[in-house]
């Protein structure tokens, strides 16, 4: 490519720069955007999937080893669901129901489960609709028109689904009849 500089200034023999300004800027899209922002979102999906094993693991072994049959250990282990569940964590009968004649039920590991889906989702959804687009481009078709006002929204409210997904859990673990702390949680 010789540059305008080049033909002002008597370097060259052309009369015209013949460098086109974006050629290839797509090549740099991919490698500076879009592929950086989807291997992130694998590592993601990986760390997520990590995490959820990692807290099944605990709570495995946290079930095997709190004894059941000891009524002073049982009466202790009362006390600490109690102490959590004025926090707001879990339930009584949730934490309760963890062992239930030998088969464990791994309700945090179900929550843990549910949140990190939710969170590697919400990334694929916000980042979805732009990511097609660009794909449909690259390979030479036309993008639908309804995937420019989706793109638009999604990426706009990326903040407000991340914030929905956040508080989620805490919203989720209040009674029903406590109906104004859940409103209470909303408009704070």
């Amino acid at each position: 490519c010789t540059s305008t500089y080049e033909i002002k200034h008597g370097m060259s023999d052309l009369e015209e720069s013949n460098c086109v300004r974006g050629d290839n800027a797509f090549i740099f899209q991919w490698a500076f955007f879009f592929a950086p922002l989807w291997a992130a979102t694998v590592i993601c999906f990986v760390v997520m999937y990590k995490m959820t094993k990692s807290v099944e693991e605990a709570e495995k072994k946290t079930a095997r080893y709190s004894g059941k049959s000891n009524r002073n250990v049982q009466s202790k282990r009362r006390q600490s669901i109690q102490a959590i569940n004025s926090e707001g964590r879990l339930t009584l009968t949730e934490l309760e129901s963890t062992l239930q004649d030998g088969k464990i039920e791994l309700v945090l590991t179900k929550r843990v489960k549910m949140q990190c889906i939710m969170y590697a989702l919400g990334f694929v959804v916000v980042w979805g609709f732009k990511t097609i687009a660009r794909l449909i481009q690259l390979f030479g078709g036309t993008v639908p028109p309804v995937f420019f006002p989706l793109a638009a929204f999604f990426l706009g409210s990326q903040g407000l689904w991340n914030a929905l997904i956040y508080f989620r859990p805490k919203y989720s673990t209040l009674n029903e009849d406590h109906w104004w702390q859940k409103v209470w949680i909303i408009v704070r």
